[in-house]
């Protein structure tokens, strides 16, 4: 396994601190997606973004009960945005290749802070962890 304290990465909020001054994505809760420059986070998640486009997904109800809902993405920018730890489901990086020399160092801070003794990524793949030592 690759040496995570060779690329600045030994817990999950290591790949938040090398990501700042990048361009981040977020999922949020109510299907909110920013994308913006990350300034400042802290230990909580909260996280200011700057420069940012916001994506929120609306679903208009049919008008009739045999018609489908309509889904459609809406666009907003503004030039800084606060977000609230608690309504943050994934934080994405637009390069991840950047963050890692391989992929393996992704999968091994996963691993080193997950409780779970079984990973599941894809139907066909199952990971097991190296035993704690």
């Amino acid at each position: 396994m690759a040496d995570l304290s060779s690329d600045g990465v030994e817990e999950p909020f290591d790949l938040i601190r090398l990501s700042l001054s990048e361009r981040v994505l977020k999922n949020l809760r109510g299907d909110r997606v920013p994308n913006g420059t990350l300034p400042a986070y802290d230990g909580h998640m909260n996280m200011v973004l700057a420069d940012v486009t916001e994506t929120i997904v609306v679903v208009e109800p049919p008008q009739r009960a045999e018609e489908e809902p309509i889904i459609r993405p809406v666009k907003r920018n503004c030039d800084m945005l606060f977000v609230r730890g608690d309504g943050v489901v994934l934080v994405g990086f637009p390069s991840p290749l950047r963050l890692f020399r391989n992929a393996s160092i992704c999968l091994a801070v996963s691993m080193k802070y997950a409780s779970h003794r079984q990973y599941h990524f894809f139907p066909s793949l199952s990971v097991t962890p190296p035993a704690r030592t």
